[in-house]
């Protein structure tokens, strides 16, 4: 659902803020700098399973308004 979703990674070395989609850091595990040139590895476990819970708790979400307003 959020694959398209932009984020900005902060190099450690200049600042400069790198935009990559949620679909890009699902399948790379560094970049290059556009400020500096600099390669930054960088691990987006947490970032992902938290995306993940958030899809979840959405379909969840979905399922239960789905199911209002009718009989039981």
């Amino acid at each position: 659902m959020f694959e398209d979703a932009e984020i900005s990674i902060p190099c450690p070395g200049c600042g400069h803020k790198t935009k990559k989609s949620i679909a890009w850091i699902q399948n790379n595990t560094y970049f290059s700098c556009e400020g500096c040139g600099r390669t930054v590895a960088f691990q987006a476990d947490e970032l992902l399973a938290g995306i993940e819970n958030v899809d979840k708790t959405l379909a969840d979400f979905r399922k239960k308004l789905g199911r209002i307003g009718k009989r039981r």
